[in-house]
């Protein structure tokens, strides 16, 4: 992760959701911290290796319009003529990414970070091939198939932030960052 992310992902709340985000204290494991407050916020990139590696053959791979068309009869999405993997496959890639990254987490949550009342989870998403409403249902999956022990799951795609409540599963803000 690198460190200018995690500031970015502090201004972003401390602007967007509340100004209170602007008393956290940088730390590690969590990344931002109250102790007044009892909370602690954890920033993590979705992505590995070989979900850019997949992400960047996908893109170059320009389709016919045969094939395209193939394609789009079995569900796959495409933009400008390039494809990109439908992600509720059981074999997709970046959904994986993202259950491995945020379940590690939650496993570190658990036995090596400082544990505070709230902990949430900021998430910057990477994939030129998913767009907003993708991630809105694979977080939605990913909370109906797993139990974390974050009190939210904030996910940055796009330009937009979305916020999820885990106890609940549900959607509880979403909005522009501009």
């Amino acid at each position: 992760m690198k460190k200018t992310e995690e500031y970015i992902a502090k201004e972003i709340l401390e602007k967007f959701v509340n100004s209170c985000f602007s008393n956290l204290t940088k730390g590690e494991s969590p990344d931002w911290f109250s102790d007044e407050h009892s909370y602690g916020l954890e920033i993590v990139r979705a992505e590995k290796q070989e979900q850019i590696k997949l992400s960047k053959s996908l893109k170059k791979k320009q389709m016919s319009k045969g094939e395209l068309e193939n394609l789009q009869k079995q569900g796959c999405k495409t933009y400008c003529g390039f494809i990109s993997h439908t992600i509720f496959e059981p074999d997709d890639k970046y959904f994986e990414v993202f259950k491995d990254i945020v379940l590690n987490k939650n496993d570190k949550l658990l036995t090596s970070y400082k544990k505070y009342k709230i902990n949430d989870l900021f998430v910057f998403a990477f994939d030129l091939l998913i767009d907003l409403g993708d991630i809105k249902e694979m977080v939605a999956k990913f909370l109906e198939e797993n139990t974390v022990e974050f009190n939210h799951l904030m996910v940055l795609i796009d330009n937009v932030l979305i916020i999820f409540e885990t106890s609940t599963r549900n959607l509880i803000y979403e909005n522009k960052i501009s």
